[in-house]
């Protein structure tokens, strides 16, 4: 009398995944969760970075000599998936032409104080947009 030697767990002994399809199916939802996960933390890491840049450009923006940026209010940031970029809303009563110079003008110095603020490797790239009159805020 022979006997089968047994190949470890067969597919139709699970009582949860009776056959192959209903385990593949199982384990594409897993790691759906898995990856929602990641989702989860890389989308908490990306708004802890923009609270924090929200933070340190409304004190570098206060902290300015320039009247125009001292001006300017920080509306909403917004960091772009994977790009190490950042984009902000700020208002001003100023036009947008004038703001953008102004802006050009600081730029370096505005992102070594982000810098200074944020807790991260390398500063992210700061991408302005500029709104005229509305004091949303974030």
């Amino acid at each position: 009398m022979s006997r089968a030697r047994s190949r470890g767990p067969s597919f139709t002994s699970s009582p949860n995944h009776s056959t192959p399809t209903e385990r593949a199916d199982f384990l594409a939802e897993l790691a759906a969760e898995r990856r929602h996960g990641r989702n989860a933390h890389r989308d908490h890491k990306s708004a802890m970075l923009c609270k924090q840049v929200a933070r340190a450009l409304s004190l570098t923006f206060a902290s300015s000599a320039d009247d125009v940026v001292a001006a300017l209010f920080v509306e909403q940031v917004e960091a772009a998936r994977g790009s190490g970029v950042v984009f902000v809303r700020v208002s001003s009563d100023q036009p947008p032409s004038v703001v953008y110079e102004r802006l050009g003008r600081a730029a370096s110095w505005i992102r070594a104080e982000v810098a200074r603020c944020v807790s991260r490797k390398r500063a992210p790239e700061l991408a302005f947009v500029v709104t005229v009159g509305s004091q949303g805020g974030v």
